[in-house]
């Protein structure tokens, strides 16, 4: 984990956000990249939102990447988790193992 405490000159202030109805976001300093500053996003939509999503033109993406487009193609979603620090590569078969702990369903 990084210990990095200053943030760059080229960051720009976050603007405010307007509520989105059935959308309720959170972030957290959960140490996946930084320490003491937030590196972790959820966002939980009411039951029955619908989605949509843009991925890498890779041709060797990520596990995660392969595994959120099958999501995707269900057309519905409860959550998205967006944590900092990790690069779409391409891991091969020891990537999709800890991902298929989670596997997509159709449950709303």
């Amino acid at each position: 984990m990084a210990n990095i405490t200053s943030v760059s000159p080229l960051a720009c202030p976050l603007p405010s956000f307007i509520p989105v109805k059935g959308v309720r976001l959170g972030a957290s300093a959960a140490q996946i990249k930084y320490m003491d500053r937030p590196d972790l996003m959820m966002m939980v939509f009411d039951k029955g939102t619908s989605v949509a999503g843009v991925f890498t033109k890779s041709r060797c993406p990520g596990a995660p990447i392969d595994w959120c487009k099958a999501c995707l193609s269900l057309g519905n979603a409860r959550a998205l988790v967006v944590n900092s620090g990790n690069a779409n590569v391409f891991t091969g078969r020891a990537g999709r193992r800890p991902r298929r702990s989670q596997p997509p369903t159709r449950r709303g």
